[in-house]
């Protein structure tokens, strides 16, 4: 008998929300706002919820922008990075409002140059199996709307049927 794999979606879980508003160009900010502490833990054995990922391999990450008061300059990115605690939670990797990783992103949302209406991007990342915060970089050329822009998770893994 054949096996089959299926992709299977765990609970989409916020990862960055009022962190994002009014971010200036070429500022950052590192999350805080989940689980009261800005972790997400993809630890496995923690199950799948909207704060926790279940060790999920893979993921959804969704960047929605309200609209913007400018048109964002063109060839111009979102960056997100994971900022990993091997340690469950203890310490993490440098990086801060003011410390940019040494890495390279691990996600990069390029954004539509000729329009300052809401946008709504998704990418497949890879996943740390750890706990990890979510710092972002606006390097769009213009500050975020106020309110309304998100940074959300979809993890994802194979499952055998």
């Amino acid at each position: 008998m054949a096996t089959i794999i299926k992709e299977l979606l765990g609970v989409t879980a916020t990862l960055l929300s009022t962190e994002l508003n009014s971010l200036l160009n070429a500022a950052q900010v590192l999350s805080s706002v989940i689980n009261g502490n800005g972790v997400y833990d993809d630890t496995a054995g923690t199950g799948s919820s909207s704060t926790t990922g279940d060790g999920y391999e893979r993921g959804y990450l969704t960047l929605h922008l309200a609209a913007l008061g400018g048109s964002p300059s063109a060839n111009t990115s979102i960056d997100i990075y994971f900022i990993k605690s091997l340690d469950s939670g203890s310490t993490f990797e440098d990086a801060s409002a003011s410390i940019t990783p040494t890495a390279r992103p691990d996600a990069q949302f390029a954004v539509d140059s000729s329009r300052s209406t809401a946008q709504t991007l998704t990418r497949l990342v890879f996943l740390p199996a750890c706990q990890f915060k979510i710092l972002a970089i606006n390097n769009i050329g213009v500050t975020l709307a106020a309110s309304g822009n998100t940074v959300k998770l979809v993890p994802a893994t194979d499952e055998l049927v």
